[in-house]
C-alpha cells in the first residue's frame, strides 16, 4: 500500500524554514484538516486522493534506492505548521521523500 507519497506534502511544511508556509494557498485549501493519523491508519483506503497535513518529530531517516524514509512521531500542528512542543501524539508514522537526504537530517 503506498499511501506515504502524500505524506510528503505535510512534511514538507515540517521542513520549511523560517515561518512562511512551505504549500502554496491553492495546495493548503485542498488539505483535509478533518482527518487524524489515527484515522487514517483504521482505514487508509478511505482516504486515498484526499491531502492531509501531518507532521511532527523526525526520529530517524534511512536512505533508500527509491528516496529517503522518515520515522515521525505525529505531534499536533500550530498556525505556522510546526510541530508543539508536548508529549500529546497518535504515535510514529513514515513517510517516504523522493531523492535522499543527509542521515543527519
Amino acid at each position: 500500500m503506498r499511501w506515504w507519497p502524500w505524506l510528503f506534502w505535510g512534511l514538507a511544511a515540517l521542513l520549511s524554514a523560517g515561518g512562511s508556509h512551505a504549500l502554496s494557498q491553492v495546495v493548503r485549501q485542498q488539505i483535509d484538516t478533518t482527518l487524524s493519523l489515527t484515522q487514517l491508519r483504521t482505514t487508509p483506503e478511505a482516504y486515498k486522493d484526499r491531502i492531509v497535513m501531518l507532521g511532527g518529530d523526525i526520529l530517524s531517516t534511512r536512505n533508500r534506492t527509491e528516496g529517503t524514509l522518515l520515522e515521525v512521531l505525529q505531534k499536533p500542528l500550530d498556525a505556522t505548521d510546526r510541530p508543539l512542543d508536548t508529549d500529546r501524539t497518535e504515535g510514529h508514522f513514515m513517510a517516504l521523500c523522493e531523492g535522499s537526504r543527509p542521515d543527519s537530517l
